[in-house]
């Protein structure tokens, strides 16, 4: 279940996100603040570098239960790749494991820097408190 604090543009992809968020193994507020800091939750998203769809997938699907399918699916990898450790899996799905890799850590890219923390504070804000629950 996405927390209450998750916008609407993104809410309301929330069956498609818990489906591949449960799939994969992930927290679907960690899919979903992705999905906002990615796309604002539209599908119909390109990036200069040609990533497509609500996940921002490089040679993608504009499809949203196929983007998202292919955008956890990374993430998953990505989190397996660094055990756990959930910056370094959102700092490899923007800049690529490989430089992740090459820095031993965050890249000293100011893009990916800010996307980290972007996606971890919408996370933090996304996941239900305890009195929520």
């Amino acid at each position: 279940m996405l927390g209450s604090t998750v916008p609407a543009q993104v809410s309301r992809w929330q069956a498609l996100i818990v489906k591949h968020a449960s799939q994969d193994g992930l927290d679907p507020n960690l899919v979903a603040a992705v999905v906002m800091t990615e796309s604002s939750g539209d599908p119909n998203a390109t990036s200069a570098k040609g990533a497509v769809g609500l996940m921002q997938v490089i040679g993608g699907s504009y499809d949203p239960d196929t983007n998202v399918a292919q955008g956890a699916k990374i993430l998953a990898d990505d989190l397996h790749h660094f055990n756990g450790d959930v910056e370094l899996a959102l700092a490899a799905y923007n800049a690529g494991a490989n430089s992740v890799n090459q820095f031993n850590g965050i890249p000293p890219y100011l893009e990916t820097e800010n996307y980290v923390f972007e996606v971890l504070n919408r996370y933090y804000l996304y996941s239900p408190s305890e009195n929520e629950s």
